[in-house]
C-alpha cells in the first residue's frame, strides 16, 4: 500500500514538473507576456522616439502608459521583462522587391543616435538598418552594449570612420555594416585598421560591403584568425592583390571555416589566387566584377560543397579544359555565372563516354551571357535534368537549336537571343511545359512558328522578334492563359492576325510584318493589355469609337503605317495613354479637342495622315508631353498659345503643313528641354525670334521652306546642344551611328518613326540615329544680311543649310573650326569674296554646294576640297576660277601634250637645228664686223666704198628711168592704134 502511495506521489510530482516546464517554455515563446516591460526602459524608448522623425508613423503604438513589450519592433524577455530586441529596420531599397511591406515604409530620420539607448543594457539584438542618420558618424556608444549578439547598421546613412569600440562586443555573432545603398565615390565610410575585429571571437557573419578598406593590408590575416567566421561579404571595398597575405603557399590555412565569401566589385587582378584552394568548406563564392583574367581554373572543381559560383564581369578568356570537363565534376553546383567576360572560341567541349562521376547534377542556373563564344549549342546540356535557367544570349553561337533541349523538362527560362542561329525552331520545345520565359529573338531562324508552342501552358514571355519566320501566327498561342508578353516583330509573318492573341496578353508587339485584318476584329475586349504595337502591317478599318471600353488599361497604342481610315475617336482621351502613334495611315478629320489635365501622354505622333483644321488648344493640357509630331498633314492656322504649357517637350515637329503667322517668342521661353524643332514647308512669316537662342538643348533646328525675313540672329551661336563638349572634341560622332542594343525594358523609348532632314542634298528619315544628329536648316526663306560669325562656334553641327535666301557678305573665315560638319549648302544667295581656305580643314566634309553666288578668286585646292571638285558645286559664280571650272586662274600651269612615239629622234633633230642656227648667226656676226671694222678704221677704203655705192645707185636709177620711159611710149602707141 505504501509503495503504491509513493508511486502515486512520484507520478504527480513528475507530472506537475513537466507541466510547469511546458508552461514556462510556452511563456518564453509566446508573444503574450505576463510580465510587463521595465518602466525605466519604457521611458528610454519614449525618449529615443522623440529623437526620431517617423514619416510613416510606424511608431504609433509607442505611447506612454502602454506595455512597451507590445510595441512595434520591441521584444522583451518573457521572464524578466527587459528589452532584449529592438528591430526598427526600414528595409533598404534593394530588399523592396522581396518585401512588399517596405513599399509603404519611409525611413526613420535622426541627426544622431540618442545616448539614451544605453539604458537598454540587456539588449542582444539591435537592427537600425535603413535609417537616415544624415552622414553622422557611428557613435562609440555601440561598444557599450556588451550583451549584443546581433548588430545591423546597414544603409543607415552613416559616414566617417568605424569606431574601434565595436571590438568590445565580444559576444557578437552578426555584424552588418553594409553601406552599398549609401555608397558614393570617393567612399565616405571607411576604417584604417581592423584589429578590433580580431576581438570578436564569436563572430560568424561579417558584412562590410561599401566600406573602404583599401588601407587595411592585414585584413585577410585578421579574418583568418576568426575560426567561427562562416559568412564574409566585402563588396566594393577597394581591395586588391595587396590584401592577400604575402608569403602564403597553396597549403597554407586560409579562411578555413568560411562557407560564404563575396569579394565582388573590387580590384583583384590576374588569375584567381591559388591561396583560395584551401577553402574546402566553401559553398558560396562570388568574385564578380574584378580584373581577373586568363583561364577559369579546373581546381575549382575540388570544392565539393560549392553550390554558387559567380565570376561575372571579369576578363576570363577560356575555361581550363572545357565547360563540360568543368561541370562534370561539380555535382552539387547549382549556379554558375560567367556573364560578361571575354570567353571566346569553342568552349563547350564534347561529352565523353562514362566520364561523369555524378549520378545526377544539381545545376539549376547556367549564365554565359555577353561573351564572345563562337560555338555550336552542345547536345550534352540534356544531362542537366534539373536545369531551370539557361541564359546564353549575346554571344556568337551558330548552327541549329539542338532538339535535345526539349528534354530539359524542368527548364523555366531559355534565352538564346542575339546569336547567329539558323534553321527552324524545334517543335519539341513544346515539351517544356514548365517554361515561363522563351527568347529566341535576333537570330536567323526561318520557317513557321511551331504549333507545339501552344502547349507551353505556363509561358509568360514569348519573344521571337527579328528573325526570318514566315507563315501565319498559330491560333493556339492565344489559348495560353498565362501568356503576358508576346513579341513577334520584324519577321515575315502574313495572313490574318488571330484575335485570340490579344485576348489575355499585357504586351503585344507584332510590328513590321505583313499581317492583315480588320482593326476592330483584332482588338476584342482585353481588360488587361497595356502595350499594343501592330505598326507596319496591312491592318485596315476604322478606329472604334468605344476603343477606351475595349481596352481600358491601354497605355501604349502604336498602329502607325497601316491602312486605318476614318477619324480619330474622342474616346482615346479617356485612356491613360503614354504613347499614341497613329502615323502613316489614312486618317482624316480634325484632331480631338478632349484632352485634359489627367492625360499622361508623353508621345503623340499623328504625322503623314490627311488631318485638317488647327491644333486644338486642349493639347496644352498635356503637361507630360515630350514628343509632338503632326507633320505631313493639312493643318493650318497659327500655333495656339496653350501649346506653351507643354513645357516638357523634347521634340516638336509641325513640318509639311499650312501653318501661318509669326513664330511666337514663347517657343524659346517655355521649352527648355526641346531638342528637335522642325517646322519646314509651312507659311510662317516675320523674323526668327531671338528667344529661339534660349533653347540650349536644341540639336535640330529646321525652319526651311517658309516665308521668314530679317537676318539670322547672331545668338544662334549660343545653342549649347550644338557645341561639342571638351571631352567630345576630336571624337565627333558620325551622322549615322549604330542602333542602340535591343532591350526588354518596357519603359517608354523613342519609337522607330524617323525625323526628316535634308543632309548632303538628300532628304532622309533619321530613326535610331536621330539623337546623334545635329543639323541647322534655314534654307528657302527670304533671310538677308551676313552669315553671323557666331555660327562657327557650333562645333557639333553636322549639317548647315542656308541656301535659297538673300544672304550677302563673305563666308566667315572661322568656318574651319566646325570640325563636325559633313554637309554645307550656301547656294542661291548673294555671297561674295573668296572661298575661305579654312574649309579645307573640315576633314568630315562630304558635301559642299556654293553655286549661284558672286564668289571670286580661286577655289581652294587643299586637303578635303580635293575630293569635292564637282563643277556643279561652284556653278553660277562668274568670277570664280579653278581647275574644275571653265575659267582658269592666272598663273595656272597648262600641262604639255603627251610625248609621241620616237621622241628620242625628235630631240636629236631639235639639237641639230639649234646648232645650225647658231653657226649661221656666228658667221653673220663675224662677216658683218669684219667689213664694218675695216671701213671704220680705213678712211680711204671707206670713201671708195661709199663712192662705189653711189655709182651703183646712179646706174640703177638711170636704168630704171629708161625702162619706164620706153614702157610709157609703147602703151601710148597701143592706145593710138
Amino acid at each position: 500500500m505504501g509503495r503504491q502511495y509513493l508511486s502515486t506521489v512520484a507520478f504527480v510530482v513528475v507530472f506537475l514538473f513537466i507541466e510547469i516546464v511546458q508552461i514556462c517554455m510556452c511563456l518564453r515563446n509566446s508573444s503574450y507576456l505576463l510580465i510587463s516591460c521595465v518602466e525605466r526602459e519604457r521611458q528610454t524608448l519614449l525618449k529615443f522616439k522623440e529623437s526620431l522623425q517617423d514619416p510613416s508613423n510606424r511608431l504609433f503604438s509607442w505611447k506612454a502608459g502602454t506595455d512597451c513589450c507590445k510595441w512595434e519592433g520591441v521584444g522583451c524577455d518573457a521572464i524578466t521583462g527587459h528589452v532584449i530586441n529592438l528591430n526598427l529596420s526600414s528595409c533598404p531599397n534593394w530588399y523592396e522587391k522581396m518585401d512588399s511591406m517596405c513599399n509603404t515604409r519611409r525611413p526613420f530620420k535622426a541627426r544622431h543616435v540618442d545616448p539614451s539607448l544605453l539604458e537598454l543594457e540587456y539588449l542582444n539584438h539591435l537592427d537600425l538598418s535603413g535609417f537616415n542618420f544624415d552622414g553622422s558618424q557611428i557613435p562609440g556608444l555601440f561598444g557599450s552594449f556588451r550583451k549584443l549578439r546581433y548588430l545591423n547598421l546597414s544603409s543607415s546613412g552613416f559616414s566617417g570612420r568605424i569606431p574601434n569600440t565595436l571590438g568590445n562586443l565580444t559576444d557578437l555573432r552578426v555584424l552588418d555594416l553594409n553601406m552599398l545603398y549609401d555608397y558614393v565615390y570617393p567612399p565616405r565610410f571607411y576604417t584604417c585598421d581592423v584589429d578590433w575585429v580580431s576581438q570578436l571571437s564569436s563572430l560568424q557573419h561579417l558584412d562590410m560591403s561599401g566600406v573602404y578598406l583599401g588601407k587595411v593590408l592585414n585584413l585577410m590575416g585578421v579574418l583568418n584568425s576568426l575560426h567561427s567566421l562562416v559568412h564574409v561579404e566585402l563588396v566594393l571595398c577597394g581591395l586588391n592583390n595587396l590584401h592577400i597575405p604575402l608569403g602564403t603557399s597553396i597549403n597554407a590555412t586560409f579562411l578555413p571555416s568560411v562557407q560564404v565569401l563575396d569579394i565582388s566589385y573590387n580590384r583583384f587582378s590576374g588569375p584567381i589566387p591559388d591561396i583560395f584552394q584551401n577553402m574546402t568548406f566553401i559553398t558560396h563564392l562570388d568574385l564578380s566584377v574584378n580584373v581577373l583574367k586568363y583561364s577559369v581554373p579546373l581546381w575549382l572543381t575540388k570544392f565539393k560543397y560549392l553550390v554558387y559560383l559567380s565570376l561575372e564581369g571579369n576578363f576570363f578568356t577560356t575555361i581550363q579544359g572545357s565547360l563540360f570537363s568543368f561541370l562534370r565534376k561539380m555535382c552539387q553546383l547549382k549556379l554558375l555565372n560567367l556573364r560578361s567576360n571575354m570567353l571566346q572560341g569553342e568552349i563547350f567541349g564534347v561529352c565523353e563516354q562514362n566520364s561523369s562521376g555524378c549520378a545526377r547534377y544539381d545545376l539549376i542556373e547556367l549564365d554565359l551571357r555577353s561573351n564572345q563564344i563562337h560555338d555550336h549549342l552542345p547536345s550534352w546540356l540534356e544531362q542537366f535534368k534539373n536545369l531551370m535557367y539557361l541564359r546564353l544570349q549575346s554571344n556568337l553561337l551558330y548552327g541549329f537549336i539542338p532538339p535535345s533541349l526539349g528534354n530539359l523538362s524542368n527548364l523555366r527560362e531559355l534565352d538564346l537571343s542575339d546569336f547567329q542561329l539558323n534553321g527552324t525552331i524545334p517543335s519539341n520545345l513544346g515539351q517544356l511545359v514548365n517554361l515561363v520565359f522563351l527568347n529566341l529573338s535576333r537570330n536567323n531562324l526561318i520557317g513557321l512558328i511551331p504549333h507545339s508552342l501552344g502547349q507551353l501552358v505556363n509561358l509568360l514571355v514569348l519573344d521571337l522578334a527579328f528573325n526570318h519566320l514566315y507563315g501565319v501566327i498559330p491560333h493556339n498561342l492565344g489559348q495560353l492563359v498565362s501568356l503576358q508578353y508576346v513579341n513577334l516583330a520584324s519577321n515575315h509573318l502574313d495572313g490574318v492576325m488571330p484575335n485570340t492573341l490579344v485576348k489575355n496578353v499585357r504586351h503585344l508587339d507584332v510590328s513590321s510584318n505583313s499581317l492583315e485584318g480588320e482593326f476592330y476584329k483584332i482588338l476584342g475586349y482585353n481588360k488587361n493589355i497595356n502595350y499594343l504595337d501592330i505598326s507596319y502591317n496591312k491592318i485596315k478599318g476604322l478606329l472604334p469609337e468605344n476603343v477606351a471600353d475595349m481596352m481600358p488599361a491601354l497605355s501604349d497604342l502604336l498602329i502607325g503605317n497601316n491602312l486605318i481610315m476614318g477619324s480619330i475617336p474622342n474616346s482615346l482621351c479617356k485612356l491613360k495613354l503614354t504613347t499614341l502613334d497613329l502615323s502613316r495611315n489614312k486618317l482624316s478629320g480634325k484632331i480631338p479637342k478632349c484632352w485634359d489635365g489627367r492625360t499622361l501622354l508623353e508621345l503623340i505622333n499623328l504625322s503623314s495622315n490627311e488631318l485638317s483644321g488647327s491644333i486644338p488648344s486642349s493639347i496644352g493640357n498635356i503637361s507630360s508631353l515630350q514628343w509632338l509630331n503632326l507633320s505631313n498633314n493639312s493643318l493650318k492656322g497659327e500655333l495656339p498659345l496653350a501649346l506653351k504649357n507643354c513645357t516638357n517637350l523634347e521634340i516638336l515637329d509641325l513640318g509639311e503643313n499650312q501653318f501661318s503667322g509669326h513664330l511666337p517668342s514663347w517657343i524659346g521661353e517655355n521649352f527648355s528641354s526641346l531638342q528637335n524643332l522642325r517646322i519646314p514647308k509651312n507659311m510662317f512669316t516675320g523674323s526668327i525670334p531671338r528667344q529661339v537662342c534660349q533653347l540650349y538643348m536644341l540639336k535640330i533646328l529646321d525652319f526651311a521652306d517658309n516665308c521668314l525675313t530679317g537676318s539670322i540672329p547672331r545668338c544662334l551661336g549660343d545653342l549649347r546642344g550644338m557645341i561639342l563638349k571638351k571631352e567630345e572634341e576630336g571624337n565627333q560622332t558620325a551622322s549615322a551611328p549604330a542602333p542602340a542594343p535591343y532591350t526588354h525594358d518596357n519603359s517608354w523609348q523613342w519609337p522607330e518613326e524617323g525625323t526628316k532632314q535634308v543632309l548632303k542634298g538628300i532628304e532622309r528619315d533619321y530613326t535610331t540615329n536621330r539623337k546623334n544628329l545635329v543639323n541647322m536648316d534655314l534654307s528657302s526663306n527670304s533671310l538677308a544680311g551676313f552669315i553671323p560669325e557666331e555660327l562657327t562656334s557650333l562645333s557639333g553641327l553636322i549639317g548647315l543649310n542656308l541656301s535659297h535666301n538673300f544672304l550677302s557678305g563673305v563666308i566667315p573665315n572661322s568656318i574651319g573650326k566646325m570640325k563636325s560638319l559633313e554637309s554645307i549648302d550656301f547656294s542661291d544667295n548673294q555671297l561674295v569674296g573668296e572661298i575661305p581656305k579654312t574649309i579645307s580643314n573640315l576633314s568630315s566634309l562630304g558635301y559642299l554646294n556654293l553655286s549661284y553666288n558672286n564668289f571670286s578668286g580661286p577655289i581652294p585646292r587643299d586637303r578635303q576640297l580635293t575630293t569635292l571638285g564637282d563643277p556643279s558645286n561652284y556653278a553660277g559664280n562668274p568670277f570664280l576660277c579653278g581647275d574644275s571650272l571653265p575659267k582658269r586662274c592666272p598663273g595656272d600651269y597648262t600641262p604639255q601634250a603627251p610625248a609621241r612615239a620616237g621622241h628620242h629622234e625628235d630631240e636629236e633633230d631639235k639639237k641639230e637645228k639649234v646648232w645650225f642656227y647658231f653657226v649661221i648667226a656666228l658667221g653673220f656676226v663675224t662677216g658683218f664686223w669684219t667689213v664694218i671694222g675695216v671701213l671704220f678704221f680705213k678712211k680711204n677704203w671707206r670713201h671708195a666704198f661709199f663712192r662705189c655705192i653711189e655709182e651703183a645707185a646712179d646706174n640703177v636709177y638711170v636704168t630704171i628711168a629708161i625702162k619706164v620711159a620706153r614702157l610709157k611710149k609703147r602703151m601710148a602707141n597701143n592706145q593710138a592704134e
